[in-house]
């Protein structure tokens, strides 16, 4: 599960791992936006995370 680093982040990273489920938090602002892409929304945050995950090109956080 793909996770944006931020002010929970990492203690929701830890919970999850702790859970057994797997969760790797990824740093906003090491990745890079498609041309022209302005408008930023949670349902677009979250497939841009999930398509980067599946193709093992998520940039990953300090401390991931």
């Amino acid at each position: 599960m793909p996770n944006e680093a931020g002010p929970t982040g990492f203690v929701l990273a830890r919970a999850l791992q702790q859970a057994g489920i797997r969760c790797v938090v990824a740093a906003p602002k090491k990745m890079e936006r498609p041309a022209g892409d302005r408008v930023k929304t949670d349902k677009r945050d979250a497939q841009r995370l999930a398509k980067l995950i599946r193709l093992d090109e998520l940039p990953r956080g300090a401390g991931a």
